[in-house]
C-alpha cells in the first residue's frame, strides 16, 4: 500500500528526529519552508506536524515555531515531576558529561539496589544547565551496558535516547525523594554554599523481566524547578 504524502512527511520528519538530525530544542522549519522542501501544499505539512504533536515529539509555540520536544522516543513514560517544566525550557537546556567509566559497584549504591558490591557497572556523571546555571547533578550506575556506547555520545542529553538506540527497553522506573543539605562536593558543582537544600532522587529503571538496568541518584535544585505530581481520573 503507498504511503500518503502526509505519512511520507511524517515519516521523515521522525525519523530525523529519532536519529537525532534534529536535536532536543531544535526548531523546525517552518510549514512553509517543509511544504516547499516536500513539494506539497501546507495541508499534509500540518496534518503531519498535528500527529507528531499528539504523539508528543514535538512542542508548537505560538509566535515562536515548532520545537523539538524531550524525551520523544516515549511519550507515553512518565519519569518524573519535572516534566511540564521540560517542556516549557527545553530550548534553555543541556548536558555536561563529566565522566564515563567502568567501576565495581560501591557498597552504598549496592545496599540501595539489592545487588552485591563489586558488580560491574558503568559510572557516569553529568550535570544538567538551565539558562547556563547548573539545576542538578547526576551519577548514573548502568548495568550490562558498554561503557564505550556512552562515551562516544559526548555531551548527551539522555540516557533514554541511548537506551533506545540500542533497543534496550524500559519498563518501569521507581523514585525516592529526600530533602536534604547539599554534600560538599555537590554544592561545588551546584555553585551553592554548603549545605543548601536540595532535592535528593534516588531513580531506579527496570527492563523486562525485572532486571535492574539503572540507578541514578541526582541532586536537584528546586527553587525554580518544582517537582509536581499530578492525578488523573481514568
Amino acid at each position: 500500500m503507498t504511503e500518503s504524502l502526509h505519512e511520507k512527511i511524517y515519516n521523515e520528519l521522525l525519523h530525523k528526529i529519532k536519529t537525532h538530525f534534529y536535536e532536543e530544542g531544535a526548531q523546525l522549519p517552518t510549514e512553509a519552508e517543509l511544504a516547499l522542501q516536500y513539494n506539497s501544499s501546507k495541508a499534509p505539512v500540518r496534518q503531519a506536524l498535528d500527529y507528531l504533536q499528539q504523539e508528543g515529539f514535538i512542542l508548537r509555540r505560538p509566535g515562536k515555531g515548532t520545537f523539538i520536544a524531550g524525551r520523544r522516543e516515549w511519550p507515553h513514560l512518565n519519569l518524573g515531576g519535572f516534566e511540564q517544566d521540560f517542556e516549557e525550557n527545553n530550548q534553555y537546556l543541556y548536558c555536561k558529561t563529566l565522566s564515563v567509566q567502568d567501576l565495581p559497584l560501591p557498597k552504598d549504591i549496592a545496599k540501595a539496589v539489592g545487588i552485591p558490591a563489586g558488580t560491574p557497572a558503568v559510572s557516569v556523571q553529568r550535570i544538567r544547565y538551565f539558562k547556563d546555571k547548573p539545576l542538578y547533578y547526576l551519577h548514573h550506575f548502568i548495568f550490562g551496558m558498554e561503557s564505550a556506547l556512552i562515551k562516544k555520545e559526548g555531551n548527551f542529553s539522555s540516557l533514554l535516547a541511548i537506551y533506545d538506540q540500542y533497543h534496550i527497553p524500559i519498563v518501569r522506573t521507581e523514585d525516592e525523594l529526600q530533602a536534604v543539605p547539599a554534600p560538599q562536593k555537590i554544592a561545588e558543582l551546584l555553585r551553592v554554599p554548603p549545605h543548601t537544600a536540595v532535592m535528593l532522587i534516588n531513580r531506579k529503571t527496570y527492563r523486562e523481566k525485572g532486571r535492574l538496568l539503572e540507578f541514578v541518584r541526582f541532586y536537584v535544585l528546586t527553587e525554580e524547578w518544582k517537582y509536581r505530581v499530578q492525578y488523573q481520573e481514568k
